[in-house]
């Protein structure tokens, strides 16, 4: 008998013969034991990596565990899913045309908006309500968005990147870069004419578009070299790949203000931020999607039907979990959050973290806590 189901695991196909049973999860990921009145259990393999795992089958649901290591022990990873008709199973290929479309008209619309400047860059787009006041709002002058600097939506090549990350906004407005008329962007990377192929080159890390000898101008270079090499760190990373960054807010200001989250907007974000990361995600080079900044928590909390937090690990609760905080020169444990997520219509990974004063990235002395983070909790 076989059993085809999707979950938290992505596609497991169960094969089940008398009492033993083998299956084959996500791309390479494989499982065998034992199928005795409903239960299974046995032993997971996938990405060089090996585990146990125990599930039963109840009517149309499955719901178990699993852990890392083949050593007796606790079983704290979820494994939960439902069983699909097999004639109902999507067709991979026509799956993939729909998210290679999803992406294209997500670029076609930012090349029209950017290519209709007439003194301004709003649009008729919902996106225009980042102004109105119904997604986004401010109390200074400093935090006001610009319509005349050339908005960023996106940067980087969607077809191949190393991994996705997720923005607030821009940030402040460069004249000499991002001036609609003269600035670099415009005159040399025709953003105008094309945002797609300009992003493409993911211009803040390509040495073509900074300014010489002037480092106070170079400012957002310096900024996403820094965030490019957290990555390379904190995941080991060694290829020629660069990153592929989503605005949730693709303009700019020079401090951020405050987003609204009510329904109009958490389905803005959805469409045109998380299902297109998600879908990048999966053929980035690193599967997971990474945010700074406890805005981007309480976003996922606000989508409950589709966000599952998996684990969270935090100055607070560190010790209790058995992690190696880092402290202060004063001995107590520094004030940072770190949670891993799913999103359960493209099982994709999530990864924010945030501290207090701002969106910097997380110290070296926090890689290992990451990286067991990550490793405690995907298979």
């Amino acid at each position: 008998m076989n059993y085809t189901f999707k979950g938290n695991f992505g596609e497991l196909i169960l094969n089940v013969n008398g009492t033993e049973a083998t299956g084959t999860f996500q791309k390479n990921g494989t499982l065998k034991g034992a199928f005795i009145n409903n239960t299974f259990k046995g032993q997971w393999e996938n990405k060089g990596m090996e585990g146990l795992i125990e599930f039963t089958i109840t009517g149309d649901k499955l719901e178990g565990n699993w852990k890392k290591g083949l050593e007796p022990g606790s079983m704290r990873g979820k494994w939960e899913g439902e069983i699909i008709d097999n004639e109902m199973s999507p067709n991979p290929e026509h799956e993939d045309n729909l998210k290679e479309k999803q992406i294209l008209n997500f670029q076609n619309k930012w090349d029209t908006i950017i290519n209709s400047f007439n003194g301004n860059f709003r649009s008729k787009e919902i996106v225009n309500k980042f102004f109105s006041g119904e997604f986004y709002t401010y109390s200074s002058a400093d935090k006001m968005l610009n319509d005349r600097a050339l908005p960023e939506p996106y940067l980087g090549d969607p077809s191949n990147c190393s991994i996705v990350c997720l923005n607030l906004n821009p940030g402040q407005y460069l004249e000499a870069f991002q001036n609609p008329i003269n600035g670099i962007f415009i005159t040399k990377g025709n953003a105008l004419k094309s945002y797609s192929k300009f992003a493409k080159k993911f211009p803040y890390l390509n040495d073509d578009y900074k300014i010489k000898d002037n480092k106070a101008l170079n400012g957002g270079h310096k900024w996403w070299e820094k965030r490019n090499n957290y990555f390379k760190r904190v995941f080991n990373y060694s290829g020629d790949s660069l990153p592929f960054a989503l605005e949730i807010c693709p303009w700019r200001s020079a401090s951020f203000g405050n987003l609204k989250i009510n329904s109009e907007f958490l389905s803005y974000v959805e469409n045109n931020v998380i299902d297109i990361a998600s879908i990048i995600s999966l053929r980035a080079e690193i599967n997971f999607v990474f945010s700074v900044g406890a805005d981007f928590r309480r976003l996922f909390e606000k989508l409950p039907s589709r966000f599952i937090k998996l684990q969270e690990v935090s100055d607070k609760n560190s010790i209790e979990l058995g992690y190696r905080f880092p402290r202060k020169k004063n001995n107590v444990l520094i004030k940072r959050r770190i949670s891993i997520w799913k999103d359960t219509k493209y099982n994709v990974h999530y990864i924010n973290t945030s501290a207090p004063g701002g969106n910097t990235n997380p110290s070296p002395d926090f890689d290992l806590v990451i990286r067991r983070l990550i490793s405690e909790n995907i298979i």
